[in-house]
């Protein structure tokens, strides 16, 4: 099978297109034919290995897995022995592990989220006992909260937790049910085949994406 192949960390021309030998899944396992991925802020982690503690989980000179991944969507081709759940055949998908402002408002909040990196804003909107939450972001805002949480929480009363969370299979079915509905739509900004991986994470790591950027196999 054709895979996507990196062996050092650095820009996408690390990154190769190569034959590899198919899977085969163990008796708890199961093999999907992969139809699309979409890039995320975590490719480009791994892809350059910064923020460089990640490389402590993934490997310190090179990726510990030469071929990444992400979430994805297929076909279920062949099951382990001890799988019940599954069959070939079968569709599935899953989730392989940011000039009116707040400050505009004339209220505060018990709990903002946020996504967008616009935390100055956020913190004077926040309620006194509030709770701000900071999803992701661009690599040199996780370094400014991984490194000012400890000042913030000595100098001004105000704690900082930080804390990983991995999708699950009923996350996953609520949000399919949601869009089956018609009450959240999935934005595709654009579509990249396989073999254009590099310009792919190139255009996503410009900022520009408006929706996902998904690779299609």
């Amino acid at each position: 099978m054709k895979a996507i192949v990196q062996y050092k960390y650095g820009l996408p021309e690390v990154l190769n297109l190569e034959e590899v030998d198919n899977p085969i899944p163990n008796d708890h396992q199961v093999l999907v034919k992969i139809h699309a991925a979409s890039v995320n802020f975590g490719n480009l982690v791994l892809l350059k290995g910064k923020p460089y503690i990640t490389r402590l989980f993934y490997g310190v000179l090179k990726p510990k897995h030469p071929i990444p991944g992400g979430d994805i969507a297929g076909c279920v081709e062949a099951v382990g022995s001890k799988v019940a759940q599954f069959k070939p055949g079968d569709e599935v998908f899953r989730d392989y592990y940011k000039n009116e402002g707040i400050d505009k408002y004339r209220e505060y909040f018990d709990l903002i989220i946020g996504v967008n990196g616009h935390q100055p804003v956020y913190k004077r909107a926040l309620k006194h006992h509030g709770i701000f939450v900071h999803i992701g972001g661009a690599e040199s805002q996780m370094y400014q909260t991984a490194l000012q949480g400890g000042w913030i929480s000595f100098t001004e009363k105000k704690k900082m937790n930080v804390f990983l969370q991995r999708a699950n299979r009923k996350d996953l079915i609520f949000i399919k049910d949601l869009i089956e509905s018609g009450k959240v739509k999935a934005v595709i900004d654009k579509q990249f085949e396989l073999s254009e991986i590099r310009q792919a994470l190139t255009y996503f790591a410009e900022g520009h994406a408006q929706g996902k950027v998904v690779i299609t196999m």
